[in-house]
């Protein structure tokens, strides 16, 4: 039988290991990289994305998908 303890759950939630928050930041980095990519190949300025896709992760990833393509000129 496990024995849960919520301090014990608390406590690793507030002091995580680095090794766990090194591969959440990766993990963050690289949405933001194929956020950038995504909105890129729909005609938009890939520096202007990188900055907001390393930024906010996860939601610009869904901002970028979202994005309908550029007409081109």
């Amino acid at each position: 039988m496990v024995n849960f303890s919520a301090e014990a759950a608390i406590a690793r939630l507030l002091h995580p290991e680095p090794a766990t928050i090194a591969t959440l930041a990766i993990a963050h980095c690289a949405i933001g990289l194929v956020a950038a990519a995504v909105a890129h190949r729909k005609g938009r300025s890939l520096p202007q994305w990188l900055a907001i896709g390393l930024i906010g992760g996860t939601p610009s990833l869904v901002a970028a998908l979202l994005l309908r393509p550029q007409d081109s000129v």
